[in-house]
């Protein structure tokens, strides 16, 4: 879903380990969180690995700090289930704005499947949002972009043999 000639945005960023795992093949990717100390360690992590085409950036809710058209590629994992669904479809004329176009956008969402399982139990049900697969569906819908693919997220680490998210595959079209 990336290419070396990519320029990629992490939303929801963490500490960096996702896009830093990816530096070497794609052109560059900025990676943005709500969490400033997340930030600092990924900086700290990207000297070490000596990954200059990647940077991180705080990110204080609201428009995303980037010109429109700048991405190929965004990408977001293990966001929404720690944000109410209210929230969320706030983000996509965000995406949409600094996506270019045909430009991907692959969104990861914790199935109501890992609800009672071990991966969930770790850090407690209350600390997750759980999506129904018509929740995810509508919301995706109610957005400009075209649904390409969908596929279960990880399943060889499935828990009690539940595949606990899915991933969508989206790409951005024109609107009229």
């Amino acid at each position: 879903y990336m290419s070396q000639g990519d320029l990629v945005l992490e939303f929801g960023c963490g500490i960096g380990g996702n896009l830093l795992s990816i530096s070497d093949l794609v052109k560059g990717g900025r990676g943005i969180d709500i969490n400033p100390l997340y930030i600092l360690q990924a900086n700290r992590l990207k000297r070490w690995m000596n990954a200059s085409n990647m940077s991180f950036d705080s990110y204080k809710g609201g428009k995303l700090p980037y010109e429109d058209g700048e991405f190929n590629v965004i990408f977001s994992i293990g966001v929404y289930e720690r944000l109410p669904k209210s929230l969320v479809k706030g983000f996509f004329d965000e995406y949409y704005r600094v996506l270019k176009k045909n430009g991907r956008l692959l969104l990861y969402f914790l199935n109501k499947r890992a609800e009672g399982t071990l991966f969930v139990k770790r850090l407690g049900v209350s600390n997750y949002e759980f999506w129904e697969l018509e929740d995810i569906l509508d919301l995706l819908k109610s957005t400009p972009f075209k649904l390409q693919e969908t596929f279960q997220w990880a399943p060889q680490f499935a828990y009690e043999g539940k595949s606990v998210a899915d991933m969508y595959i989206l790409t951005k079209t024109q609107m009229d």
